[in-house]
């Protein structure tokens, strides 16, 4: 998991701390092949979908999630972390969510625009997460709130929500940016005032 997410992570991992250490101690898996296992139940779930079979989408996304919540958990918490990890884990996410867009469309839910245009969206939050810090947790979420709320009005929620955190993320980075920008033109101001 990303380091930028330390509060998130810190609540995620107080809440599945004693079911992590009991998984990682019983079944001596690594964080690596729990996220392989997220992922399964995720693309299961698309599948599930795309066969208008939701409930059953549904429920297999609910463990794809709790898996996923688990892999970093077990990471952090018994120092499994790797650059490989964290690759695994954006690509199995966004792959997950690629297909559960695709399976929404394919199933006739909502149109193949809108799910792509929602997926565009988190793919730009997604490029500046690691150096924004910025990421509102808006996508999975669109299967479960949309068979409450409707999937196309959940779709296009789940686009603006990201495509808002896009720019949130890029506001962020620039405002960083021009704060370091700033120090050191004050630094370079002050070095020329001493040696004048």
């Amino acid at each position: 998991m990303l380091e930028s997410y330390s509060l998130l992570n810190e609540t995620v991992d107080r809440f599945w701390s004693p079911v992590s250490s009991f998984v990682h101690r019983r079944f001596k898996v690594s964080p690596n092949q729990i996220s392989f296992m997220g992922f399964v139940a995720g693309m299961l779930a698309a599948g599930a979908i795309a066969l208008d079979k939701i409930e059953i989408g549904i429920a297999l996304m609910i463990v794809s999630q709790f898996l996923d919540g688990l892999d970093g958990t077990i990471a952090r918490k018994f120092g499994l972390q790797t650059a490989l990890g964290e690759q695994l884990e954006i690509v199995f996410d966004r792959g997950v969510e690629c297909f559960m867009f695709l399976a929404l469309a394919y199933s006739g839910k909502v149109g193949y625009t809108e799910a792509v245009l929602a997926f565009i969206a988190i793919l730009l939050l997604t490029s500046l997460v690691k150096r924004s810090g910025v990421d509102l947790g808006f996508k999975r979420v669109v299967l479960y709130i949309g068979y409450f709320i409707g999937f196309p009005l959940a779709v296009q929620l789940a686009f603006w929500v990201n495509l808002g955190g896009f720019v949130l993320s890029m506001l962020v980075i620039d405002y960083r940016v021009q704060k370091e920008d700033d120090r050191k033109a004050i630094e370079a101001r002050e070095a020329n005032d001493d040696s004048v």
